[in-house]
């Protein structure tokens, strides 16, 4: 999650075997999800990219010197938690998991091609 910066903030990724290899800074935050959690890392990413979650995000922020911050204020943030039962929250998340897995599947492929001038 990106807890620093102008625009991104509040703005959310998911690391897995196609991009676990990066570059982690002072900006970013890594959020893990444990095996007690409520839900998986996908439902995690999905929930805290709606919109009702990233307003709360916003109003969370707080301008330090020339850029908002998040600080500890992150862990202030309210994410909806699903009812395990809702068929369509299931199918959503088994779409969106979909979607983002291939997306990483397919950059993968398209990184190999030619790493020094495909441009993702």
């Amino acid at each position: 999650m990106v807890v620093d910066g102008r625009y991104r903030i509040g703005r959310c990724a998911i690391l897995h075997e196609f991009n676990y290899r990066c570059i982690v800074q002072s900006h970013l935050r890594i959020v893990t999800v444990s095996e007690e959690a409520p839900f998986s890392a996908f439902e995690l990413l999905y929930l805290l990219s709606l919109g009702s979650v990233q307003r709360d995000v916003r109003s969370l922020v707080f301008i330090q010197s020339t850029l908002g911050s998040l600080g500890s204020r992150i862990r202030e943030i309210k994410i909806p938690v699903p009812e395990r039962k809702n068929q369509e929250f299931s199918a959503i998340i088994g779409s969106f998991t979909d979607a983002l897995t291939q997306r990483a599947e397919l950059l993968s492929l398209l990184s190999r091609f030619e790493e020094s001038t495909v441009e993702l």
